[in-house]
């Protein structure tokens, strides 16, 4: 169990969150047209899953607007932004907001574990549910090359670490 803040109010979370050289666990979730996506559909290409909470919140919708810059700077990648929203919700964000190269994913499955088996599940405070914001940068088979599981959940990830790793 880990633990992060929201607000300066310390939450935990449930699980281990991946550090580099760790296998990333393969995971179901849901895209916006309501199919099935696992890990395995993305292997052999370069990933950044992104975690947060909701795509309802300016912070969220910052963190999405800055990882749609770096998927178009970055064709060659894959990224994924994984909620808890609905695909709905989702899909009407990316509508409107105009983003077509950042692939949103729900945790929507009643058997899901991807909160637990990435260690971003907030299972306490306000937000308990939801996951916490981070962000893992994952090479063609799937190991672990870049993590960070922001410390402060009303904060943006370090972007600019971020991008030291996708070259």
């Amino acid at each position: 169990m880990g633990s992060v803040t929201l607000k300066g109010n310390k939450v935990a979370t449930e699980g281990t969150f991946l550090a580099p050289h760790e296998l990333a666990p393969d995971f179901v979730l849901v895209n916006r047209a309501l199919e099935n996506i696992t890990l395995r559909n993305y292997r052999g290409k370069k990933k950044v899953l992104a975690t947060l909470p909701s795509v309802d919140t300016a912070v969220c919708s910052q963190e999405s607007m800055q990882l749609e810059k770096l998927a178009t700077a970055h064709p060659e990648m894959v990224f994924l932004v994984i909620s808890k929203d609905l695909p709905f919700s989702q899909d009407k964000f990316c509508t409107g907001a105009k983003l077509s190269n950042v692939i949103f994913l729900a945790d929507i499955r009643p058997t899901s574990l991807f909160g637990k088996d990435y260690g971003v599940l907030v299972i306490q405070g306000p937000i308990a549910g939801l996951f916490a914001r981070s962000i893992i940068v994952l090479n063609e088979e799937d190991q672990v090359v870049y993590s960070e599981l922001v410390p402060e959940i009303a904060e943006l990830p370090n972007f600019t670490a971020l991008a030291d790793h996708l070259v």
